[in-house]
């Protein structure tokens, strides 16, 4: 049989606005660049180059060929990455195959240049904008480092083709990480395009690449989860999860999973409670949206409904009201039926798309109720009905004028 040969890495380019490595993988496109307007990189390269191993060992894997970088890697970073890829090869193993991460030598893994501040992939989303608020508003433990810079990827869900839609989803995240006290920097790549070999299973190993080349300034980087860490459990799959993450880092530089404290409604709530974030919010990845919110696509439609749930009124977020037609459109996934029957926990009863949001469940709940087992089918079922009267009661309660006046009391004690 004959040995396939690995495939080799090298790196082409670095200067302070753009960052480019040739991968020869026999094909007519052959690199991929990071660039960026401003200056975001220093002049010289890292001692290694820990980040493209991180943003190509997924790639290798699904080319069923050995990694090799032609230059310095940490030992660590190597280690991390075999058993990332060896984990997703169990996983699906119709796709990834086990390889060695393999570089020309071997850099001693150095102290990370701050434990205080963390580079965060900030797309200006839900996940993002809750996991900055939790880090910089020292919600967490003392141990977890603030949000010093926030990174708005170009080419991932704004094409670079939509140069105009770019620049408005970076001009609203700014806004918002400037709110928080943390610098903004904008940066496109063309990896998903060459490099990608699954969306859903390689997204975290981009951004991790990418804030990789941030650790002479941060000492860590950080991924928003899009579930909880309980919801995580019964995700299956994903490429963004908390068994994985940690394993794109190094000792040099860490991998954090952010807001899993907190669920997505929980995360909304979060939001809501400052209005620089909630007005810069932007969920939507539709190409004709143009780095709003278009109103009516799946994600938008959750998240009105999340923010209403969380009794606010979504003003000026969403270019166009949503209809039952929309609603009627769409299907979802895990993350999906997580998120829809968190906002159907909370959002009163007596709302208007509260019965449409039911229906969706109703129709999507075989993809994700056992349908061997129908006496849990209606456990659920009964279970989800029960809380959301519960939710609904709790919330018409806080809302009326008894335990409006009251309040003061509620603060003494009684």
């Amino acid at each position: 049989m004959t040995e396939i040969a690995p495939l080799p890495v090298y790196l082409e380019e670095w200067t302070p606005r753009r960052i480019a490595v040739r991968v020869d993988k026999g094909s007519a496109e052959n690199s991929f660049y990071f660039q960026s307007p401003a200056d975001l990189w220093p002049s010289a390269p890292p001692a290694t180059l820990d980040f493209a191993a991180v943003a190509l060992a997924q790639f290798a894997s699904s080319q069923g060929r050995d990694l090799h970088i032609h230059g310095l890697m940490t030992r660590t970073q190597a280690r991390n990455l075999e058993r990332f890829v060896e984990i997703w090869s169990v996983w699906l193993p119709d796709r990834y195959r086990p390889i060695n991460v393999l570089a020309d030598g071997w850099q001693h893994a150095s102290e990370p240049s701050s434990f205080d501040s963390a580079v965060l992939a900030f797309s200006g989303g839900v996940d993002a904008t809750a996991t900055l608020i939790l880090h910089n508003d020292r919600k967490l433990s003392s141990a977890m480092p603030r949000v010093g810079l926030g990174v708005f990827v170009g080419g991932l869900d704004v094409s670079n083709e939509d140069q105009s839609g770019q620049r408005t989803a970076f001009s609203s995240a700014q806004g918002t990480l400037s709110a928080f006290n943390a610098e903004a920097a904008f940066v496109s790549t063309n990896w998903r395009d060459h490099f990608c070999p699954n969306w859903d299973d390689g997204h975290s190993s981009i951004l991790s690449g990418i804030m990789r080349t941030f650790e002479q300034k941060c000492g860590a980087g950080i991924i928003a989860s899009d579930a909880s860490y309980l919801e995580d459990l019964s995700v299956g799959l994903f490429g963004n999860h908390m068994a994985m993450n940690y394993l794109l880092g190094s000792s040099s530089f860490a991998i954090f999973q952010g807001g899993g404290t907190l669920t997505r409604v929980e995360r909304v709530r979060e939001i809501c409670s400052h209005s620089v974030a909630l007005k810069n919010l932007r969920v939507c990845y539709q190409s004709h949206a143009q780095g709003r919110n278009c109103g009516r696509c799946k994600k938008c439609i959750f998240t009105r409904m999340a923010v209403v749930a969380c009794g606010q009124e979504p003003r000026d977020l969403f270019d166009t009201e949503f209809d039952a037609e929309d609603v009627e459109r769409i299907t979802i996934g895990i993350h999906g039926w997580i998120y829809l029957n968190d906002i159907l926990n909370y959002l009163p009863q007596s709302d208007p798309h509260h019965s449409k949001l039911r229906a969706l469940r109703e129709r999507e709940s075989e993809k994700f109720v056992s349908t061997k087992h129908p006496s849990l089918t209606g456990k659920h079922r009964s279970m989800f009905e029960e809380i959301s009267e519960c939710r609904a009661r709790i919330s018409e309660m806080e809302n009326s004028k008894s335990w409006r006046i009251t309040r003061p009391l509620r603060a003494l004690g009684f």
